[in-house]
């Protein structure tokens, strides 16, 4: 999977599994909130303080005026915590404040000798619960510990005789026993209030964060489909436009849904996150290519990369799968690979050899025609420099084609003679191209075998000199070719007859039209035409030569050319 695929992955997954904090994690209160609960803690310290100032007499005056101290001290404590209760200390701050309650109260159970049956024993529950719902459960659960094995402590001292225990109860004035019940009822409806704050809060923040969930699910640009147990639960607008679902297919089972491209597409994504069924919450899946193809088609109508995370949402754990459309992407590698195909046997079946370069000769590709001539196989051919290969029979045909291909970028028709394995030397009409690939300069060149073409040429020309008659080849009216025994009869050299028209070799145009009309007939049906006629020589003057005609290709007897004999009989 790439890492932008895993990014969204993960941002996905974390984004639908996301839920409310939970005992073990702690959920400290913010701003104001922590402010609130260290005021109460200072108010309760100040307020005790006062009661056991209030209440001293002579008797109890060194104890009281002790407790008191003691609670002025926790006061400055709780004050000290809500002033470095900032973002990143207050977790700190608020298990000072609450140790040194615990602290206080247990002084105050132990000091005043009523042990177990001390009133105050009550604001441990409160402080204990305010311990596991701010901090966390372990804090909460080490200060239940501590608190029960105080308990257990002042109950074994009451039976050893070392706290007076259920005796010093009558002692504590009833006055104080009632405030000190209407503190635990105060200190309980204050920290209510904090925590009561502090859920709204939370409750908030969940909400604001599920919308924003919802949001990103259906605005986000890639496909996403949450599904149990191969019933789909959501899917967002790019899934839904992406694989074309139906409309009832939200809740609905895709092995019972109607057969359609967007339900083939709902079951290739379910059949790959399978694997995830009975996973726990964050179990994910690698990216993996799907390809979605119909009942007895031949190409896949869509290509799909898919990946999945198993996340925990309302009524357990889902999975979400993350599709991404592949479908133009594998498409354009198909028909590349077709064409790639198709010109392979193109460069197999062409009869010209072929070869590609890089600028500075390396073969990169090489087709059997030409490997053939240099008798070895296109694969070891492939890799070496072309100049190494000892093709070329002249070096400056090499220099001459390399030149032209620099200056003009292309060549046409440019003769040259390279020289085969077994030594024979072959004439080629060599075209190249240079083409930029990659950024890259490189060059296709093609070369044709003409070797047997111009031997025929040459062979034709030399029968052409040595005739003692004037011999001309003619297409349309136009003469294409002259011997030398033409040019002494008429006066034009060979390479100013060719390309001229027929008709000024004629008396006339109209004797050029009556002899057309007299013998066209018989050279169209193929036949030999003998007849002798009045000519015009190049610098005009007249002479009476006797023509031989037929028509070269029997078979194109309109346009096929026509070779033509002449002999002058003035």
């Amino acid at each position: 999977m790439g890492r932008k695929g895993r990014r969204l992955q993960d941002s996905a997954g974390k984004a639908i599994s996301g839920g409310l904090p939970t005992a073990g994690d702690g959920a400290l209160p913010a701003g104001h909130d922590v402010r609130l609960f260290h005021v109460i803690g200072v108010l309760m310290s100040l307020l005790s303080a006062a009661v056991f100032a209030a209440f001293a007499n002579p008797a109890t005056a060194p104890t009281y005026g002790l407790l008191a101290f003691g609670s002025l001290c926790v006061a400055g404590v709780f004050a000290f915590a809500g002033w470095r209760a900032r973002e990143q200390q207050a977790a700190a701050a608020v298990r000072l404040a609450l140790w040194s309650g615990i602290g206080l109260l247990s002084v105050i159970t132990l000091g005043m000798g009523e042990g177990v049956h001390a009133v105050a024993l009550g604001f441990f529950a409160v402080l204990i619960c305010v311990a596991t719902i701010v901090l966390g459960l372990r804090d909460g659960v080490g200060m239940a510990v501590f608190c029960l094995c105080w308990v257990l402590g002042l109950a074994a001292a009451e039976l050893a005789g070392w706290v007076r225990g259920a005796a010093a109860v009558p002692a504590s004035p009833l006055a104080m026993r009632v405030l000190t019940l209407l503190m635990m009822v105060a200190c309980s409806l204050g920290v209510g209030l904090v925590l009561a704050r502090l859920v709204t809060a939370q409750l908030q923040a969940v909400r604001a964060r599920g919308q924003r969930v919802r949001s990103l699910f259906e605005q986000s640009p890639v496909a996403m489909l949450l599904h149990r147990d191969g019933v789909l639960l959501d899917a967002n607008r790019v899934a839904t436009a992406l694989v074309g679902l139906p409309p009832d297919a939200r809740g609905a089972d895709a092995s019972v849904l109607p057969d359609g491209p967007g339900t083939r597409a709902l079951r290739a994504v379910r059949a790959h996150a399978s694997a995830l069924d009975a996973a726990a919450a964050g179990a994910a899946l690698p990216r993996a290519a799907l390809g979605v193809r119909a009942p007895g088609a031949q190409e896949d109508e869509l290509a799909l990369q898919v990946s999945a995370i198993r996340v925990a949402v309302e009524g357990g754990a889902a999975t979400l799968s993350i599709v991404f459309d592949d479908t133009e992407r594998a498409r354009a590698e198909a028909e590349a690979r077709r064409a790639e195909a198709l010109l392979v046997e193109l460069l197999a079946a062409s009869p010209d050899g072929i070869v590609l370069t890089r600028g500075d000769g390396e073969v990169l590709l090489v087709n059997g025609r030409l490997a053939a001539l240099l008798g070895r196989a296109p694969g070891d051919v492939a890799g070496s420099r072309l100049a190494d290969l000892g093709l070329w029979w002249d070096e400056a045909e090499r220099l001459r084609f390399r030149a032209e291909l620099q200056a003009r970028g292309r060549v046409r028709n440019l003769p040259g003679a390279f020289v085969t394995q077994g030594g024979e030397v072959r004439e080629f009409a060599l075209a190249a191209n240079a083409v930029r690939i990659d950024g890259e300069v490189h060059c296709v060149a093609i070369s044709r075998d003409v070797t047997e073409h111009e031997r025929a040429r040459r062979e034709l020309q030399a029968i052409l000199d040595t005739a003692a008659l004037g011999i001309g080849l003619t297409r349309n009216g136009v003469i294409t070719r002259v011997n030398g025994a033409f040019h002494e009869i008429f006066g034009y050299a060979p390479e100013d007859a060719a390309g001229m028209p027929t008709l000024r070799l004629w008396k006339s145009p109209a004797y050029a039209e009556e002899m057309t009309v007299r013998f066209m007939p018989a050279l169209q049906r193929g036949e030999l035409v003998d007849f002798e006629a009045e000519m015009r020589r190049a610098d005009g003057t007249g002479i009476r030569c006797r023509l031989r005609s037929r028509t070269v290709d029997p078979a194109c007897t309109l346009d096929g050319g026509r070779v033509w004999l002449v002999e002058d009989v003035t």
